[in-house]
């Protein structure tokens, strides 16, 4: 939300959001209200799906509208614009994958191996994060995974052995 703000008024030098009088969330838009002295030159930065207007009910407010999707990360509800979005790593799946390489060995080909199973039933899952497809092992560093992709679905759900099953499951 405050990029939206930051590219609309940047000439503004404080947090964005601090200039924002109110911000209703809507189940497709974001509505972020501001003040009508940040108008002029606003309307040639709008993205073409983005709005402003004069609110009706209060004519010192502008009411900036930005279509968004709300997406669930793990028990986190997160609002996204809907244009491209940056990437955005998953700390607590990063530090999951890597706890379970942490829990290997590797033969002479650098594939990992296992000496004996976990003693936890928990331990016993979390290990098989180290089976990911590299590519999606990968995506999940830089932060271009799927939403869909999370570590309790990862945990609780299975994790396909078959790497090809695993891209379908978890499209990047």
């Amino acid at each position: 939300m405050s990029r939206h703000v930051e590219r609309l008024v940047p000439t503004y030098d404080q947090w964005p959001l601090a200039m924002a009088a109110r911000v209703e969330v809507h189940e497709q838009t974001l509505h972020i209200m501001l003040l009508v002295e940040h108008l002029p030159g606003m309307r040639e930065r709008l993205d073409i799906d983005e709005t402003v207007e004069v609110d009706p009910v209060n004519t010192s407010l502008l009411r900036l509208t930005v279509p968004v999707h709300l997406r669930r990360r793990g028990q986190k509800l997160v609002i996204q614009s809907s244009g491209p979005q940056p990437a955005q790593r998953d700390e607590v799946l990063i530090a999951a994958l890597r706890k379970a390489h942490a829990m290997l060995e590797t033969d002479s080909h650098g594939m990992p191996i296992a000496d004996e199973a976990p003693k936890s039933p928990y331990d016993r899952r979390m290990v098989m994060l180290a089976f990911l497809a590299p590519d999606i092992q990968r995506a999940i560093f830089e932060g271009r995974h799927s939403s869909n992709l999370t570590l309790e679905r990862l945990i609780h759900g299975g994790i396909p052995p078959c790497w090809a099953e695993q891209r379908r499951l978890f499209p990047k």
